[in-house]
């Protein structure tokens, strides 16, 4: 069964995604940041990691950097709210630091699940 984190200090946002996920057969861990993401990450076998970019105490984009230097093979999708154009600057930016694919919210269900669907498949893992 794949692992996967779910990071965003909106707790509603983190609910959505959790439940999503688990309806598919994923094992699900949340956290409101990223520092508390690395505290997860470096205590679990984590598969998949799916982070906001706008977040209190460290950010989306630098939580990437923190992921793929602690484990290149972890996957990471960053999602950014599309209202605000700020954040959706740091989508492309996240993809050439290392996020292997971005969304912008609001998001489907579906795409979430099609964007955790494929990039487990590549690692070979599933749920």
């Amino acid at each position: 069964m794949a692992k996967i984190l779910v990071v965003d200090d909106e707790a509603a946002i983190r609910r959505l995604l959790s439940t999503i996920l688990r309806r598919e057969g994923y094992e699900i861990l949340e956290a409101a940041n990223g520092r508390l993401a690395m505290d997860l990450i470096h205590a679990n076998d984590l598969d998949l990691v799916i982070t906001d970019i706008m977040m209190p105490e460290q950010d989306g984009i630098e939580t990437v950097l923190r992921i793929k230097e602690f484990n290149a093979n972890i996957k990471v999708i960053v999602i950014s709210g599309g209202g605000h154009q700020r954040a959706m600057d740091f989508l492309p930016a996240a993809e050439r630091l290392g996020a292997d694919l971005t969304l912008k919210k609001p998001f489907k269900p579906l795409d979430v699940l099609e964007a955790v669907g494929n990039l487990l498949q590549t690692a070979n893992v599933s749920a």
